[in-house]
């Protein structure tokens, strides 16, 4: 469910913008990042950075940022199997619950992700209207390590048609895997590159730094002008400045620069399309847990939303999550609270909006939450619809035919345009003498919602030949590295 929107709320003028820009060139000019990877200095030097090779240390000159930001592309369109996002400024797509180590089942217990919960979680993501883009979840404790991402992938591919992508976590092996499984379903790396359906995913580690691990994954997408999403994820008071600006200063560093590393292993004429993501936690030093639905974490989504767009890029935020334990009145709140601050942003990439629960850090998922973070996206979708004004509108007609004291309810006009009103799906909105005979809660209302998509909802099969090409590759890996532990 895209919705697109047209006036952004913003909570930064011009000039602040501006300021945060010119610390985040002296952080890059004066103190730089350091930059954990052989190849990705190597490269970085050849196009002008001072590399200091003894620290890993990269300082990047504002000309040198300048011409990576000049012709990085700045909007693309993302695929599925069967459906497609366009990732451009005033476009705003849901994500799901993000990528929980733990789920919250039906039964309100807390356990270890399996296989078969990452298989009824995309299922449920697949049937709903209000997830666009699944990037998670992952890490099934009933897979062996080395092959978590790739099951959980092919999951993916079997249980929804929607755009989808592989973690952040990808070994380099998992790297040319799973660009071989995409381009075995597009028919190629030619055909992958103009649709494209896989997404490199680098979290900087913060302060201003960039791992190895997750910078083979920048380089090899970068090299095939495959998209690449870099979200950096300080911790306000611990990994970043507790001033929200200098948080904001020192993340805009870590994210461009990344994007210059990016351009450096780039082609002229096959540049990768990057988006600009946040992360961004408080850091409660009562408990030593990273908060990320508060107030503090609105605004720093939202303001970063601004500078994505003044940089001229497409934005990543994380909304729809809470602290709470339990689907109830916080998680309600928060998550509501958190999507309807950034897609008023006009965040174009907003996760975590399909039944995440933080907890002490990326945590928990719930299916029940994730039901009525669907009904609150709903909510959301409608506000950033707006207020129309024309004839039809402003239904002038109408009431000269109605007149005083009348009532609209046989109107033509009412009739024409009541499709206009959405109804929610679980939202009470009976009268009290028929909730009482029923008294059923919103959460129940959820579970049985959730019950009935997985007993009526079948997601498009996969292609027969094509997912009997993708297990082959896949057991060869499992068989391959089984073997060398």
């Amino acid at each position: 469910m895209p919705s697109r929107i047209s006036k952004c709320l913003e909570v930064l003028s011009r000039d602040q913008i501006y300021r945060i820009h010119v610390v985040t060139l002296k952080i890059l000019e004066e103190i730089g990042v350091k930059v954990n990877h052989e190849e990705a200095l190597k490269k970085l030097d050849e196009i002008g950075a001072e590399v200091d090779y003894s620290s890993m240390t990269v300082r990047i000159p504002e000309d040198l940022l300048k011409e990576a930001l000049r012709n990085l592309p700045s909007r693309f369109t993302y695929y599925g199997r069967g459906l497609s996002i366009a990732v451009e400024d005033g476009v705003v797509n849901y994500l799901d619950g993000g990528a929980p180590l733990k789920i919250m089942d039906l039964n309100g217990d807390i356990r270890g992700l399996t296989l078969k919960d990452i298989e009824v979680l995309v299922r449920l993501y697949d049937a709903l209207d209000s997830i666009d883009f699944i990037a998670g979840p992952g890490f099934p404790v009933d897979v062996p390590a080395s092959m978590q991402l790739l099951e959980t992938y092919f999951v993916k591919l079997k249980n929804t048609v929607k755009p989808i992508a592989p973690t952040s976590m990808l070994s380099e092996e998992d790297v040319n895997v799973i660009v071989k499984i995409a381009s075995i379903l597009t028919g190629g790396i030619n055909e992958l590159r103009k649709k494209p359906i896989v997404i490199a995913w680098e979290n900087p580690l913060s302060p201003l730094s960039h791992i190895k691990s997750q910078l083979h994954q920048v380089l090899a997408f970068a090299k095939l002008g495959l998209p690449i999403l870099i979200a950096s994820a300080p911790q306000s008071g611990s990994t970043a400045p507790i001033t929200l600006a200098g948080f904001l200063a020192q993340q805009n560093a870590e994210i461009l620069s990344s994007f210059v590393i990016a351009y450096s292993a780039s082609e002229k004429g096959r540049r990768p399309p990057v988006i600009y993501g946040t992360a961004p936690a408080i850091f409660d030093q009562r408990y030593g847990t990273m908060v990320y639905s508060c107030p503090e974490g609105m605004l720093l989504n939202a303001a970063s939303i601004q500078i994505a767009r003044f940089y001229g890029f497409p934005s990543r935020g994380t909304a729809g999550v809470t602290e709470s334990k339990d689907v109830d009145m916080q998680a309600g709140f928060e998550a509501g609270m958190s999507l309807l601050t950034t897609a008023l942003a006009g965040c174009n990439l907003i996760m975590n909006a399909g039944g995440g629960m933080m907890g002490p850090g990326v945590d928990i998922v719930s299916l029940e939450k994730a039901i009525i973070d669907s009904e609150i996206v709903s909510y959301v979708d409608r506000f950033l619809k707006a207020i129309d004004v024309n004839e039809e509108e402003l239904a002038f007609e109408a009431i000269k035919e109605t007149g005083p004291e009348g009532h609209y309810l046989k109107s033509k006009h009412t009739l024409k345009n009541l499709s206009k009103y959405r109804p929610p799906k679980i939202v009470d909105r009976k009268p009290t003498s028929r909730w009482l005979n029923e008294k059923k809660s919103l959460r129940e209302k959820a579970r049985e919602t959730v019950n009935k998509i997985l007993k009526e909802h079948q997601p498009e099969p996969l292609d027969k030949g094509v997912e009997n090409e993708i297990r082959k590759l896949i057991e060869e890996e499992r068989r391959k590295r089984l073997q060398l532990q």
